[in-house]
């Protein structure tokens, strides 16, 4: 065989291809499953009888249907969402044994050609980029081939999962510590809500991300919700944008109330000095005009001692 000859047999596609490479069979995946085709009402199921079908026709749409056989090949993608949808990782192309779907394995779930789901796969890998291929590891290789890529081949997969995952992501608790602590730096940070004001003038947005919270980010289903995504970080002003679009989180203001107005806030002054002992600092905010307005820090037990003498 000529060096750089490839026979065609070696196409993932091909019939013999699944006797040359086994062990190494290509894993398929859909492309950003969660944002596309996920919403607050199939997060809830278990199990998906049907899936949320984005109506977007742009360039990626027409990448594929503008062929000769454009339509037969997004029909083929649409069964494969639908297969994907019913799957145990939904999204991913993985059979109930754990082995991972072929076209031929689709063509007998779908009715469909297997050479039409192979062409499908093909293409949707490269333009419009809607799927995503693998090759399976064969067993007892994914702890070395993780290990080399971080260059030591003799670290063990259980360590370098402890290097690598968050803490939200395998602790509950926090997973809601941050979560708490989110939502009070978003009602604090007084230039995202006027931004989000400006968009939902008669929304209470303080209650309404509360009850978003309350009923879903704070609880379990939120937190598996936030761990099938791949990020090591949650982008927890998106979700709270997200989260004011939906109605079921909505919380109005009373008919004829003002909407409070957000004032971006300036932090304190720093300045701060010790006068025989006693500390003093400055109650202005950073950048004020004129002189500081020094007052006495009470310790603790001043304050606790001061506060008992004014209720005597």
């Amino acid at each position: 065989m000529a060096r750089g000859f490839f026979p065609p047999y070696l196409s993932p596609f091909h019939p013999l291809t699944p006797r040359i490479l086994k062990g190494r069979e290509m894993v398929y995946s859909i492309r950003n499953w969660e944002e596309n085709f996920e919403n607050n009402r199939t997060r809830d199921m278990k199990s998906m009888s049907w899936v949320p079908i984005p109506t977007t026709m742009g360039d990626a749409y027409l990448a594929l249907v503008d062929r000769p056989d454009g339509a037969a090949l997004f029909g083929a993608w649409i069964a494969c969402v639908e297969v994907a949808a019913r799957c145990k990782e939904r999204g991913t192309l993985m059979r109930d044994n754990g082995e991972p779907h072929t076209p031929a394995t689709l063509s007998r779930l779908t009715h469909m050609p297997e050479k039409l789901i192979a062409k499908m796969l093909e293409i949707c890998q490269k333009d419009p980029k809607w799927i995503e291929a693998a090759g399976k590891p064969q067993e007892g290789a994914g702890c070395l081939r993780k290990s080399v890529a971080l260059g030591n081949p003799r670290e063990s997969e259980g360590t370098l999962l402890q290097k690598t995952m968050p803490g939200w992501r395998s602790s509950f608790e926090d997973y809601q510590t941050e979560a708490r602590q989110a939502l009070a730096d978003l009602l604090a940070d007084s230039a995202w809500m006027k931004s989000r004001r400006a968009y939902h003038a008669n929304l209470d947005i303080p209650k309404s991300l509360q009850k978003a919270w309350d009923d879903f980010w704070m609880t379990e289903a939120g937190w598996q919700n936030k761990k099938r995504k791949r990020s090591k970080t949650i982008d927890w002003k998106r979700t709270a944008a997200n989260a004011l679009t939906q109605r079921m989180n909505q919380v109005w203001l009373p008919r004829g109330a003002e909407a409070p107005t957000y004032q971006e806030s300036k932090p304190d002054c720093p300045r701060s000095e010790k006068r025989d002992g006693v500390t003093f600092r400055c109650t202005l905010k950073k950048g004020h005009d004129g002189p500081h307005d020094m007052v006495e820090m009470l310790s603790p037990d001043a304050a606790a001692g001061l506060f008992q003498a004014r209720t005597m």
